[in-house]
């Protein structure tokens, strides 16, 4: 009787290795897509510095809880935003100087392969439209 519970673990074992190789193999294939959010909010900042929605889109920041919504209205996706980077909001260079920027963050978007005409649902601020662009990743632009 022994013999016979020894070939039952191997074999146990055998098939809990097979089952932990195949999640890691479908996680590994699950679409992913990297979403850009821009916050125009003009706020004084040095290009390049860390930001997040400043004045009324201050609920628009680093560790806010989001969604993404599916034109259906099913969430497929959630997580908290991350550390923006401040972006020059005019052409003209002003040197040293603090001039008005607008707030970039981008994150992944795990388990979609496309987000065109989704929405990114953050609490305290109207749902975002996200489009697709040929030349950018899908981004949420917020006025």
């Amino acid at each position: 009787m022994t013999r016979l519970t020894r070939g039952r673990q191997g074999g146990g074992l055998l098939t809990v290795a097979l089952a932990i190789a195949l999640l890691v193999g479908c996680a590994a294939e699950a679409p992913e897509v990297t979403m850009r959010l821009d916050i125009r909010d003009g706020v004084l900042r040095d290009a390049g510095s860390d930001c997040g929605g400043g004045g009324a889109f201050r609920p628009l920041h680093p560790t806010a809880e989001y969604e993404v919504v599916s034109p259906a209205g099913d969430v497929v996706s959630s997580g908290e935003l991350p550390q923006g980077t401040a972006e020059k909001s005019f052409a003209p260079d002003f040197g040293e100087l603090t001039e008005p920027t607008a707030c970039r963050m981008e994150f992944a978007v795990r388990g979609v392969s496309s987000l065109d005409r989704f929405f990114l649902r953050v609490e305290g601020h109207p749902d975002i439209l996200i489009l697709d662009s040929a030349d950018d990743p899908p981004t949420a632009v917020v006025p």
